[in-house]
């Protein structure tokens, strides 16, 4: 048995692309039961795509996926003893 607390509140977030399309926004806002985090992303230099998203977008969704698998991972172990 675990308790989960929920101390964080987020209450306000904003982001916002330099483009006019925001799904090519490489900065992004992570937030679980744990942790909040602010990625500020870095414009790509390189033409090339992964899965159709430059490689700032296809990073900052990789990292977001990171944050959430090792973080929750973690907590839910700690919070299991």
């Amino acid at each position: 048995m675990y308790i989960m607390y929920d101390l964080m509140e987020l209450k306000e977030q904003f982001v916002q692309g330099k483009k006019i399309n925001q799904e090519l926004c490489e900065d992004g806002i992570f937030k679980s039961d744990w942790i909040i985090a602010v990625i500020d992303g870095a414009t790509a230099k390189s033409p090339i795509c992964y899965d159709g998203k430059s490689s700032g977008r296809a990073a900052l969704e990789k990292i977001k996926e990171s944050i959430a698998i090792n973080v929750n991972w973690y907590y839910s172990h700690f919070y299991a003893l």
